[in-house]
This record gives C-alpha cells, structure tokens and sequence, in this order.
C-alpha cells in the first residue's frame, strides 16, 4: 500500500509516485510490515517506487531516479532522506500520510 491507496501489480511489477509506502505481511503468524517514507526535499519527491510481487521474489524500493537521469558533476554529493519503520500489523493509505506528513515536518 502506499500512502495513496492501495498498490495494484501489472504483470507482477508496480510503478508510481507516493510520499509512502508499506510492505506488510505474516511471519510467525502475527501481521508485521516496513514503511518507507519519503522526505519532500529528496530528489524527485514524492519519491518513485518500483515494487514486485510474484513467486520468485517479493520486492520494494525507492526508485528515485527511474524515470530520468541525474547528473553530478565530479565533487557534488546527493543527499537523499528516507525514514524506514518496522511495525505490527497492517498500515492503511491513511496511517502512510500521517507518518509520512510527521516525517516532513521534521517530527
């Protein structure tokens, strides 16, 4: 899910824009996930996501650079922010901009 709604797979792949997204599923029985949350300063925000889902791998990740290039010039450094939180249970779209709006605010 990402902090815009639900994340629907083609072909097993996903790409879009959010300022968050969340893996969640069971281990041990009990629900459990990851969210990644996107700083509004990072290059490209709300940040890329490339994701896949199919019976060889399961997979998440900001993408920042996959729609473009971005050149840096030798010396020039690129800082990207991202907040990473394991949590129990599931998080919904809703709880995704919360997170993620405390996260921008500098919270």
């Amino acid at each position: 899910v990402t902090s815009q709604g639900p994340v629907e797979f083609a072909q097993g792949r996903y790409r879009g824009t959010a300022p968050a997204m969340d893996y969640a599923g069971v281990i041990d029985k009990r629900e459990a996930g990851i969210a990644i949350l996107d700083h509004p300063q990072n290059l490209n925000a709300p940040s890329p996501w490339y994701a896949i889902n199919d019976k060889v791998m399961r997979y998440f990740s900001p993408a920042v650079i996959c729609y473009q290039p971005h050149t840096l010039k030798a010396g020039q450094s690129l800082t990207l922010r991202y907040r990473v939180l394991v949590h129990p249970g599931r998080w919904s779209a809703e709880r995704l901009q919360a997170e993620a709006k405390r996260f921008a605010s500098g919270k």
